[in-house]
C-alpha cells in the first residue's frame, strides 16, 4: 500500500506544474519530490523517468475450495484459470506528462490492454480492444463535457442553475486568489460566543498528588478536567452556531432541511449522553527519562432512558528514546472493551505491536467474544521492507469454538543502482487450519514507453455524427473479436473443458 501511494503521489506531482495554483507551490511539491525518493526506490526512479511495472497474480487454496463445497471439477478449472490470469499495472510520469496502463495476462501474454495519459492539457486513451487509434480529449472538450453534465442535472432538478453558477465563480476566484477563496467560504467568523462559553467552563485544575494511582505509583502531579453537561452544551451550542454562519455551511445545507436548532442538537449529542456531571483526573510523572501519563474517569451515560456506569483508564507511556506505549480500558457495566500498543522507533525502522480484545458475560460465563491483534515491522532506506499481520480471533458464546482469520502482508524492495525491483505476498488464512488465498505482486523499474500523447489522436467530440457512427462500428466489431483474442492464450485444457461446456 505505501508503494501504491507514493506511485499515485509521483503521478500528481508530475501534473501538478499543468495547474495554475502549482506556480504558489514550488517549495512544497520540491519537498514532497524528496520525501518520495527518500521512501521508496520505485517512486525515486519513477519521478526520473522509468516505468513502473506491477504485476499481479492470485491462488485459491484447496481449503478454500473444500469450505464452499466446490466439487473436484470445479477446483481443477478455478486453478488452471487463476494460473492462466494476471493483472499488470504501470505508471510512467515526465515533465508534464503522466500514464497509467493496465492489462489482462492470460498466459504471460498481454490479452487485453488499456493505457490513459495527460499532456497538451488534454487525456488520451487506448486500447487494442478500440483498435490501433489513439483517442483525445481536450481540456476545452472536458470543460463542455462537465457543463453538459451540469445542464442536465440541472434539467432533471437535482441541482439549480444558481448553484452552477456559484460553482462556477468560486472556481474562477480559487484560480485567481485561493486566499480570498478560502475566506468566502468561511467568511469572518465571529468566535466570541465561542470564547465566552470556554471562559464561563469550570477551570482545568493542577495539584499535587496525595495519592498515586496504583497504575502511577510515581505520579508528581495530577490534572483534574471537570466534565461539566451544562457547560459542555453551551461550547458545543457556540461551535454549531460558528459552522453555522459560516457561507458554506448555509450552501450546503439549502433544500436540506437543515437549520441552526438542528445543527446546535447534532452538536449536543456527546454532552447529552452524559447523565451527571463528573470529572476526568490525569495523573503525570517521569521514569527512566520518560514521560508517563494516566487518565481515569468513571463518567454515567445516558441512552434514552437507560443509565450505565462507565469506568475508563487509559496508560501512556513516552520513554526518551521516542517509543510509545498505550493501554486503556473501557469498561461499561461488565462489557469490556481493553487496548494495548506498543510502538518503537529506531534508526530506519518502526515496529508496532497493537491488540485490542472485548470482554462480556453470558449465563455467568465471562468470554472474549472478539480479540484483534496487529503487528507491524516497517524499514526503511534503499531497501524498504514491511510486514503486517492481523489477526482476528471470534467466538460467538461461551461455549463456541474461537476462530481465528489471518491476514498476512510482506513487501520488500531494492534500489539495485539503475532502476528497482520488489514483490509483494498477502496471504489469507485460518489461523492454525491453513491458507485460503494467496496475492503475488512482483515489480520492477525500467526503460519508460513511449508516451502516447501523439498529434495524431483521435478527437470523437470533434467527429460529425457519420465519423461517431463508423467508430462504433469499428469498436463493437473489435469487442466481438475479444473472446477470441483471449481463448488464443489459454491452456488446451482449459479450452477443452470450454468448448465442452458450450456443447462444440
Amino acid at each position: 500500500m505505501k508503494k501504491v501511494l507514493a506511485m499515485l503521489t509521483a503521478l500528481m506531482l508530475a501534473l501538478m506544474p499543468a495547474f495554475s495554483l502549482a506556480e504558489q507551490s514550488s517549495a512544497m511539491i520540491s519537498a514532497a519530490e524528496e520525501m518520495i525518493r527518500q521512501s521508496s526506490p520505485s517512486a525515486k526512479y519513477m519521478l526520473e523517468g522509468q516505468q513502473v511495472t506491477m504485476d499481479y497474480s492470485m491462488e485459491v487454496t484447496d481449503l478454500a475450495l473444500d469450505m464452499i463445497g466446490a466439487p473436484e471439477e470445479i477446483k481443477s478449472v478455478v486453478k488452471d484459470v487463476l494460473s492462466t490470469f494476471g493483472f499488470r499495472v504501470s505508471a510512467q510520469t515526465a515533465e508534464g506528462l503522466a500514464q497509467m496502463g493496465g492489462a489482462l495476462i492470460v498466459s504471460g501474454q498481454e490479452a487485453v490492454d488499456v493505457t490513459m495519459a495527460y499532456g497538451n492539457k488534454s487525456l488520451y486513451l487506448h486500447s487494442g480492444v478500440l483498435g490501433e487509434r489513439i483517442f483525445q480529449i481536450t481540456w476545452p472538450q472536458i470543460k463542455e463535457l462537465i457543463k453538459q453534465g451540469l445542464d442536465s442535472a440541472v434539467a432533471e432538478g437535482s441541482i439549480t442553475q444558481e448553484q452552477v453558477d456559484s460553482l462556477k465563480n468560486y472556481y474562477k476566484e480559487l484560480r485567481e486568489d485561493p486566499a480570498a477563496a478560502l475566506r468566502k467560504l468561511v467568511g469572518e467568523p465571529n468566535v466570541e460566543g465561542l470564547m465566552n462559553a470556554v471562559a464561563a467552563y469550570p477551570q482545568i485544575e493542577t495539584g499535587e498528588v496525595t495519592e498515586a494511582p496504583e497504575a502511577l505509583p510515581g505520579a508528581m502531579a495530577v490534572v483534574t478536567v471537570p466534565l461539566q453537561k451544562e457547560g459542555l452544551k453551551r461550547i458545543t451550542a457556540e461551535l454549531a452556531k460558528l459552522f453555522w454562519n459560516m457561507p458554506v455551511t448555509q450552501k450546503l445545507s439549502e433544500g436540506k432541511g437543515l437549520t441552526e436548532e438542528t445543527l446546535i442538537a447534532r452538536f449536543s449529542e456527546v454532552p447529552d449522553m452524559l447523565a451527571e456531571d463528573t470529572e476526568l483526573k490525569v495523573y503525570m510523572g517521569m521514569e527512566n527519562g520518560g514521560y508517563k501519563f494516566y487518565v481515569v474517569g468513571d463518567p454515567k451515560v445516558q441512552t434514552g432512558e437507560q443509565i450505565r456506569n462507565v469506568h475508563a483508564e487509559a496508560l501512556m507511556s513516552l520513554s526518551a528514546a521516542g517509543n510509545t506505549q498505550i493501554q486503556y480500558t473501557l469498561d461499561v457495566e461488565g462489557d469490556v472493551l481493553k487496548g494495548d500498543m506498543t510502538m518503537t522507533v529506531n534508526e530506519g525502522t518502526v515496529q508496532m505491536n497493537y491488540q485490542v480484545t472485548g470482554e462480556t458475560m453470558e449465563n455467568g460465563v465471562t468470554y472474549q467474544p472478539v480479540v484483534m491483534i496487529w503487528t507491524a515491522n516497517v524499514t526503511t532506506g534503499a531497501a524498504p521492507q514491511a510486514h503486517f499481520n492481523m489477526i482476528m480471533r471470534v467466538k460467538e458464546s461461551p461455549d463456541a469454538a474461537q476462530m481465528g482469520f489471518v491476514m498476512d502482508l510482506v513487501s520488500a524492495e531494492e534500489d539495485l543502482g539503475d532502476h528497482a525491483e520488489g514483490h509483494m505476498d498477502m496471504t489469507f488464512s485460518m489461523e492454525g487450519i491453513g491458507d485460503l488465498v494467496r496475492i503475488h505482486e512482483t515489480m520492477q523499474t525500467g526503460m519508460a514507453e513511449a508516451y502516447i500523447v501523439s498529434p495524431d489522436a483521435v478527437q470523437p467530440m470533434a467527429m460529425s455524427e457519420e465519423e461517431l457512427n463508423t467508430l462504433m462500428q469499428s469498436i463493437q466489431t473489435n469487442l466481438q473479436m475479444l473472446p477470441l483474442t483471449i481463448i488464443q492464450y489459454l491452456p488446451e485444457s482449459l479450452v477443452q473443458l470450454l468448448m465442452q461446456n458450450s456443447g462444440t
